[in-house]
This record gives structure tokens, sequence and C-alpha cells, in this order.
């Protein structure tokens, strides 16, 4: 469910810029390591108010350079905040 949620709002982000990035990212930012350690440490004190979630290491063709603020994308990190 949780996995779900995060890719609808990921891909809500994608939507504002249609074409701009692959469509997979959604599914591919889901299934991360990244979101997964994310997701089981909520609500943990391991928890951050902030994460920032690699994309260029998703391995789908997005330079480690690719900033777009309406995503909240800065050097290929999408911004996600409690």
């Amino acid at each position: 469910m949780i996995d779900v949620g995060f890719r609808k709002l990921v891909q809500r982000r994608l939507d504002t810029a249609p074409g701009l990035l692959p469509d997979n990212l959604a599914l591919a930012l889901s299934r991360s390591p990244d979101f997964y350690f994310a997701k089981h440490n909520f609500g943990t004190e391991l928890a951050f108010p902030e994460y920032f979630f690699p994309l260029d290491t998703l391995k789908i063709g997005i330079s480690s350079t690719f900033s777009h603020e309406g995503m909240k994308i800065n050097r290929a990190r999408m911004r996600f905040s409690r």
C-alpha cells in the first residue's frame, strides 16, 4: 500500500513535466534500496525529516547533474519530506 502511494506521488511530480524523465521512474524509485530503507525506518528513531533519493543510480538514464525545481530534484536527488 505504501509502495503504491509513493509511486503515485512520484508520478504526480513527473506529470508536471511530461516526457522529461523516463516513464518507469516511479516504479524504479519505489523498488530502490533507498526507498525500502526509508519505508522500513519511517516512524523509528532512524527516520529523517527529509529524504533525498538518488535517481542517477537507478540505471534508467538520468544524469547526475539533472535538476528540476518543480519536481523537487537537485543534482539527481529527489527530495521528500515527512
